[in-house]
């Protein structure tokens, strides 16, 4: 099914009005007058706390509160917290106030800080508090920046892991919260398929009428996209009938009911449930969303052939939703006028609006609109004209016929010669239009056969690469390996004829050090063209190279394949398998890892590939601008893969590198 930008857009704006909505439902609406006062509580209550733990808790409460009033002070009163915590080994309310941190973050739209405070949560909740629950909550909550800055495939990719682990510890709430995340970004990615999948999932483990309530309005919003409206009106109507007590929400879920009997043509039940939604937002003194909703209210009463009542609700919404309404609305609002006074006959008004809904809707076939300017134009100097001569007919009765006809036909003149200028001045409007589009196409088409080229060079490269890792494994094996063994029997050989040699023990010794040599080549061989990928594919050989680096090196790897149906391209095999022997080498080499954790997350037509180590940590900006061998070599991988890689690091805290590619 092919979903337009707009009705992507729609979808968006629908899930993030759901949203705040809940976030509505959860705080209590407090007046201007009253913040200051619970502000000065709440310090108040801090001056008085005796222990180390209760003032703790105050710095929390404090900074909770401030992140809906005072967001400029969160970060002072967590620290406090924190420092207080840290000095105490008081380790989860550290978390919580990292986790508030990143929160607040978030909502101001510095991300990387967001990240970064949620990452140190995590951190701390499983090293200190041995707390896997609360660490993969705060992990969760990082997908939640990766959602705003628009990687939703990333976001997902960390969901689906979150979610995994919550059902490993049996985590309901999380679980929930969870599942109804994952709904809403395959539904902002328009798979909504998998997004009713996860909705109706979300439904089941809701815990509240508020869960239940947003669950179904994410599913309504399902239904519409798959042409299933029936379905969609219920779970709007559903959704509207739980939170009775939030106007707001029940609204919405009205409008868009009367918005799909609209789209049904059954203007009857469109009339009432958009009247509804109008009389709610009415009695919640919200004069724009109600003026907002009056302009579909006249379309539908257009329809109906009531234009009296629609002229009217149209002219009194019109001031509201000219100064703060949405481009839509605006639109609407033109294209109902121009029907009214068209069908009053004021054509100047007509006119004038249709030139609006012209300028908003500018997409309409050129031909169309001329055709239909030009008829306004005429009714409208023809009535003029009308006007004109019936009153120079009351004064001037006994003037001749001639004058009137000649001033006609200057009139006419002077209309012919004014549309033709403005027709012809369109048109040449157009064709700039259209050469400059032509101009900006061809040079996209040069920036692609560029790319292209960069493409082509890069994959012959490491093809090449590849192919002559192949022709030097397989030489060492079959030359020079089979060079060591002849070598190796021939002083067998000496050794057994020659009695003193024995006494030398020459041929062990030098047989010791073929064997190592044999080894030697095996590990090189091994490791240009490894034989598990290309017999079991990139989990065998994975696994393989992390067992066999386990246990010939200080550092600890595990690894985990998380919805895993194997790779049938073997080329992103191999490039995969390269990227993480680089990333493994590195940590080996820089980081003083003691432990290493590789996952492979498989999600539909993309995978990612997530690395974790608990070592020093290095500074990326600095060590791109290097351009050392090994990240330059796992950046053009990821490039040649077509996909993302984001490096998250801080000294003494670890490294993660999160990389994303279709399949």
């Amino acid at each position: 099914m092919t979903v337009s930008l707009k009705q992507s857009h729609f979808v968006f704006k629908t899930i993030f009005v759901w949203s705040l909505i809940c976030v509505i439902v959860l705080v209590p609406l407090t007046s201007e007058s009253q913040l200051p006062e619970k502000w000065e509580a709440l310090k108040s209550a801090l001056g008085e706390a005796k222990s180390d733990s209760v003032r703790i808790d105050r710095f929390l409460a404090i900074a909770d509160y401030a992140i809906d009033h005072f967001p400029d002070s969160v970060n002072r009163y967590a620290d406090e917290a924190i420092t207080l915590g840290t000095s105490t080994e008081s380790w989860l309310p550290v978390v919580s106030a990292l986790n508030l941190k990143g929160i607040n973050e978030r909502y101001q739209g510095n991300y990387p800080e967001a990240k970064l405070y949620q990452k140190q949560g995590a951190n701390i909740a499983f090293t200190r508090l041995e707390d896997s629950i609360r660490g993969y909550q705060l992990i969760d909550n990082m997908a939640n920046v990766y959602i705003v800055e628009g990687k939703l495939d990333s976001a997902l990719a960390i969901k689906l892991m979150a979610l995994h682990k919550f059902k490993d510890f049996e985590a309901e709430k999380s679980i929930q919260f969870a599942t109804s995340s994952i709904a809403s970004i395959y539904i902002e990615q328009k798979n909504y398929d998998q997004g009713k999948a996860y909705c109706l999932e979300a439904l089941n483990l809701a815990g509240s009428s508020q869960d239940s309530a947003f669950s179904l309005g994410n599913l309504g919003i399902c239904y519409k996209y798959l042409g299933q409206p029936d379905s969609a009106i219920y779970c709007y109507l559903q959704a509207a009938e739980m939170l009775p007590e939030n106007p707001f929400f029940q609204a919405r879920n009205y409008s868009n009911i009367g918005l799909l009997y609209e789209s049904k043509e059954e203007w009857d039940r469109a009339f009432y449930y958009l009247g509804r939604a109008r009389d709610i937002y009415t009695d919640a003194n919200s004069d724009h969303n109600a003026a907002s909703t009056d302009v579909r209210i006249g379309k539908v009463l257009i329809e109906q052939g009531n234009y009296a009542e629609a002229k009217l609700r149209l002219e009194s919404a019109a001031p509201l939703v000219k100064k703060r309404g949405q481009i839509t609305g605006k639109k609407l609002l033109a294209q109902g006028l121009y029907r009214v006074y068209k069908r009053e006959g004021d054509f100047k008004k007509a006119l004038d609006a249709y030139e609006t809904y012209f300028i908003i809707n500018d997409s309409l076939n050129n031909a169309d609109v001329d055709a239909k300017l030009a008829d306004l134009e005429l009714k409208y100097e023809t009535a003029e004209k009308e006007k004109t001569i019936s009153k120079q007919s009351l004064i001037l009765e006994k003037q001749k016929n001639l004058r009137n006809i000649l001033l006609l036909g200057l009139a006419f003149v002077l209309w012919l010669g004014t549309f033709l200028f403005f027709y012809l001045r369109r048109q040449s409007q157009l064709k700039t239009q259209l050469a400059d589009q032509e101009i900006e196409l061809r040079n996209q088409q040069i920036i692609q056969l560029e790319n292209d080229k960069k493409v082509l060079a890069m994959s012959s490269m490491i093809e090449g690469q590849e192919s002559e890792r192949i022709r030097i494994a397989r030489d060492l094996h079959d030359g020079l390996g089979a060079m060591l063994s002849s070598v190796k029997a021939r002083i067998s050989t000496i050794e057994e004829q020659v009695s003193h040699l024995e006494n030398l023990n020459l041929g062990q010794s030098i047989g010791d050090m073929i064997d190592k040599a044999s080894k030697e080549v095996r590990r090189i061989s091994q490791n240009m063209a490894p034989q598990a990928l290309r017999l079991g594919g990139i989990k065998d050989a994975v696994e393989d190279l992390a067992n066999d680096l386990s246990l010939n090196s200080n550092l600890k790897i595990n690894t985990e394949f998380i919805n895993w149906k194997g790779l049938e391209d073997e080329t992103k095999e191999l490039m995969l398998y390269r990227i993480i022997q680089e990333i493994i080498q590195n940590t080996i080499k820089h980081s003083d890892a003691k432990g290493l954790l590789i996952q492979l997350i498989q999600n539909g037509n993309s995978l990612s590939l997530i690395t974790e180590d608990d070592g020093k940590g290095f500074d990326v900006k600095a060590a791109k601008e290097k351009k050392g061998l090994g990240l330059t070599s796992i950046e053009s991988r990821v490039s040649f893969l077509e996909g993302e890689m984001d490096i998250d690091s801080e000294k003494e805290k670890g490294t993660s590198y999160t990389i994303t590619v279709p399949i």
